[in-house]
């Protein structure tokens, strides 16, 4: 099958809220048929097309944050399906200042070398305009003019207090100003056997969807450097902490000078369990 009609097929599949072995067929369907007809792409398109309207699919349940991320990196084409965490179960999380937030587990690829994992974050960053009390500036310490403290943003309203403070400091404006903003985030570890754990190394990628959810793919590779993850490899399963934090920024500029806070408060720990595939990435 043509590449450029497998790609399409895999991100039109990708989002589809299908189980794993309706996805397996209906895209060894579509792959058949190419096969025998010229004429097939436009007639998938439609089948597609009544999919969606007669199964009330929704993009948002069946979210597949591997088939977001090819571009970053190909491998990921082969793991599109084999990769899909069946049912997922979203994290609920309660913060003070963000509220309510969903963290979910959508995609996992565990082998001899990679540990490759991909999740979404539903309301993920809150911000707001900050005059420190004294009290609070008390706790925070001067960080220069040379490198603005950047607080994160994933909206335009967001986005414009972030230009609106940094604007400031860069341009060493002579107003007060100040942002306080929190996020989620999210990190794997791995316990050890006398209580000690291991954070895995990654390389991270983030997507922003026009509906406010963020996908994240962290992708682990080279994992027997360290005798304990080289163990550790060599076993038919790997169990991890999926562990979620609010980091709290809190940014003050004077006119003068830039006070900084950084704050991370560990909210939850979620044990995952991933057997291992050896379906090749090479």
């Amino acid at each position: 099958m043509p590449d450029s009609f497998k790609q399409k097929t895999d991100r039109a599949l990708a989002s589809l809220h299908l189980s794993a072995q309706e996805r397996r067929q209906l895209i060894a369907f579509a792959m058949e048929e190419q096969k025998m007809k010229k004429k097939m792409p436009a007639v998938f398109v439609i089948a597609l097309a009544l999919i969606l309207i007669l199964g009330s699919v929704t993009i948002a349940d069946g979210m597949n944050v591997f088939a977001m991320f090819t571009n970053y990196d190909a491998r990921l084409e082969k793991l599109i399906y084999s990769s899909v965490i069946e049912d997922p179960v979203p994290v609920q999380v309660e913060t003070d200042y963000i509220g309510t937030s969903y963290v979910t587990l959508t995609n996992a690829h565990f082998d001899d070398d990679h540990l490759i994992l991909g999740f979404t974050v539903e309301n993920m960053v809150a911000a707001e305009s900050f005059v420190p009390t004294e009290e609070e500036l008390q706790g925070m310490r001067p960080r220069g003019l040379g490198a603005v403290c950047a607080p994160p943003y994933m909206n335009e309203e967001q986005k414009s207090l972030h230009d609106w403070y940094s604007r400031a400091v860069e341009a060493r404006l002579p107003e007060s100003r100040g942002v306080k903003a929190s996020e989620i985030t999210v990190s794997f570890v791995i316990p050890g056997e006398n209580g000690e754990v291991h954070t895995m190394n990654y390389r991270w990628f983030q997507q922003l969807q026009e509906d406010g959810l963020t996908c994240h793919l962290y992708t682990m590779d080279g994992l027997k450097n360290d005798p304990f993850i080289e163990q550790l490899m060599k076993q038919s399963s790997i169990t991890l902490e999926m562990r979620i934090y609010e980091s709290v920024y809190r940014l003050w500029y004077d006119g003068e000078e830039q006070y900084a806070r950084w704050t991370n408060e560990w909210i939850t720990s979620v044990p995952i369990t991933l057997e291992k595939s050896y379906k090749s990435l090479q």
